[in-house]
């Protein structure tokens, strides 16, 4: 995402990345939603086979926006803080 390689900017830090899976077709791919600022930040949202769901509904860009502001504006203090308390788990 740093070097601009993505699918679909949904707004407000909101990005769409489609990730393949090796040796099969598109609709064997997956979609990832991640809140993401350049330098800074970057969130894994949400994730799912693309055979599972087929599009988003009409609220979910506007909630995914929401969480992201929230995600993004958060101090390294209130991560750290969110992840001891569980409410986030940290991805390496």
């Amino acid at each position: 995402m740093a070097r601009g390689l993505i699918h679909a900017h949904l707004g407000s830090g909101v990005f769409e990345q489609r990730i393949a899976q090796e040796g099969q077709g598109r609709s064997a791919a997956y979609r990832t939603i991640v809140a993401f600022r350049r330098a800074s930040r970057a969130v894994f949202v949400d994730g799912y086979a693309k055979s599972d769901q087929a599009a988003f509904g009409p609220r979910e860009p506007v909630a995914f926006r929401i969480l992201a502001a929230r995600l993004l504006a958060m101090a390294a203090s209130g991560i750290d803080r969110a992840v001891e308390s569980g409410a986030l788990e940290e991805m390496r």
